[in-house]
């Protein structure tokens, strides 16, 4: 089994003010270059009434574990300057220190502070774990003398010695240290003390993640670590597949969707690394105009009952309204929302499939204007049925099972003023998706706007009778669908009203 030691504490400075203030607290800002005074300056009052603890710890190093301390609490989040106490940041500081200066191994300059001085690991609790580690598996590395061979007895001593079990409770991760002495933790809390330790004798590490597995259900979690010439994966449990990048496609064949590696307060995407990907881009545009920044959108995919976000993709538009993401094989929905005039969420849903080597292309109209503010209806009535709706669609299978019902529903509430043609796949003269009713096709091509059906159903066509101009045109699973109609509809009746 492991041995544990235990820390000393270091007090913060007495009789200090309750909170931060650059004037009466002018000596902790005097410990550091007059260029980062200012910086220091809002993290100490954003640390609220734990600055003294913060101060305490930078007062108490001196050189360049004291610019390793300041440049800690620059960085740390927001809850972290709450909790951490002055002995917890002192120790990790002081032997990060020692595992670079006393390991048999040199690591990059560029990579100690990132991968090797930071504490964060994911979301387990703040707590001093560096000094016990250091002391345990120090003699491994002197034993092995190199920083893939160190890794590689750390990987085996812990598997050997940790079991893993489900979670068994909400609430935060539990610590690296707790998972040390108590010999069992979660995937995640096994991954997260494999890279502590690393950490703590002077390998730089990050935890390594699929937040969401494609079919799959559940997530995976790992580490890589730099053994001097590349990044290599680590799993915890399984030592035999050290630095295989295959493994996670044999272990989940089909279901590597994002893979993330975090470290300090950055997070990378590397999921090209461990499996073949294809590429998922999509586009907003505003009111005929390209949406740009768009943020209210999310990358998902099925898991375990529930739609999970790829937040790691950091879902942001860029200046021209475009995204686009790596993304291992699989099946994806691409799920946008804005709020019409009276503040009623309006959700849109696209689900994709991406191949390797292959581009998808997704776009959304996000439109504000017109959403929610429907014609009156009386009014609408007089102008009879003004436009033609034609739904191709496929009982014995999904999306068309599903969606038939909204699609109907919305429909059936508007007759007044939509004539709707269903037709279902395999009837005569319909053998596919992309062969309507003649007479339908002919309407929309007369004067209007040709319109190429595709092969994914169900497939939804809202056309104006007069003008032979489609208004929607829409095909594939979208459980919004409904609403995107009622949209559609009451914005033409309110420009027929108007002319």
């Amino acid at each position: 089994m492991f041995v544990t030691t235990t820390a000393a504490a270091t007090d913060p400075a007495p009789e200090l003010p309750e909170f931060f203030d650059p004037e009466t607290s002018a000596w902790a800002l005097e410990l550091v270059p007059d260029d980062d005074r200012a910086d220091l300056a809002a993290s100490l009052e954003d640390a609220g009434r734990n600055w003294t603890e913060l101060a305490a710890a930078v007062s108490s190093l001196e050189g360049e574990e004291r610019e390793a301390a300041v440049w800690l609490v620059n960085g740390m989040p927001h809850l972290d300057r709450l909790e951490m106490t002055s002995r917890t940041l002192v120790e990790h500081v002081a032997f990060a220190h020692r595992s670079r200066d006393e390991m048999p191994y040199d690591v990059p300059e560029e990579m100690f502070r990132p991968y090797i001085l930071t504490y964060r690991i994911e979301e387990e609790p703040v707590e001093p774990w560096r000094k016990e580690l250091f002391e345990l598996f120090a003699p491994v590395a002197e034993r092995e003398g190199t920083a893939g061979g160190t890794a590689r007895a750390i990987n085996t001593e812990i598997a050997d010695t940790v079991e893993e079990r489900d979670r068994e409770f909400f609430g935060p991760r539990q610590s690296p240290i707790l998972t040390l002495r108590s010999g069992r933790g979660t995937g995640a809390e096994i991954s997260i003390l494999a890279c502590a330790a690393m950490k703590a004798v002077g390998i730089p590490s990050r935890q390594t993640r699929i937040r969401a597995l494609g079919a799959e259900d559940g997530g995976a979690s790992w580490i890589e670590v730099f053994d001097g010439e590349e990044w290599l994966p680590l799993y915890p449990l399984e030592p035999d597949a050290f630095g295989d990048r295959g493994h996670l496609e044999k272990e989940h064949p089909g279901n590597v969707t994002a893979v993330a590696s975090l470290s300090a307060f950055e997070r990378v995407l590397v999921t090209e690394s461990y499996t073949e990907t294809g590429t998922v881009a999509i586009s907003f545009v505003r009111g005929g105009e390209r949406a740009r920044e768009f943020e209210h959108f999310a990358v998902s995919v099925w898991n375990e009952g529930a739609l999970v976000p790829l937040d790691e993709l950091n879902a942001i538009a860029d200046e021209e309204g475009r995204f686009s993401a790596l993304l291992g094989e699989g099946t994806y929905v691409v799920q946008a929302g804005v709020r019409d005039e009276r503040g009623n969420p309006f959700v849109m849903m696209r689900e994709t499939v991406v191949a390797p080597g292959e581009t998808t292309f997704v776009a959304f109209d996000v439109t504000l204007d017109g959403r929610g503010a429907g014609p009156d209806p009386a009014s609408a009535a007089g102008l009879g049925q003004v436009l033609g709706a034609l739904v191709v669609h496929d009982l014995s299978g999904e999306p068309s099972r599903r969606m038939l019902p909204l699609i109907r529903g919305t429909l059936d509430r508007r007759e007044a003023n939509v004539s709707a043609t269903y037709r279902v796949v395999g009837d005569e003269g319909n053998a596919r998706a992309g062969e309507p009713p003649a007479s339908v096709t002919d309407a929309l091509t007369e004067g209007g706007s040709p319109v190429e059906l595709g092969d994914e159903l169900p497939v939804v066509l809202l056309y104006e009778l007069a003008t032979n101009e489609v208004i929607l045109h829409q095909e594939g699973y979208d459980l919004n669908i409904g609403r995107a109609l009622e949209i559609a509809v009451d914005a033409r009746l309110s420009e027929l009203l108007e002319r």
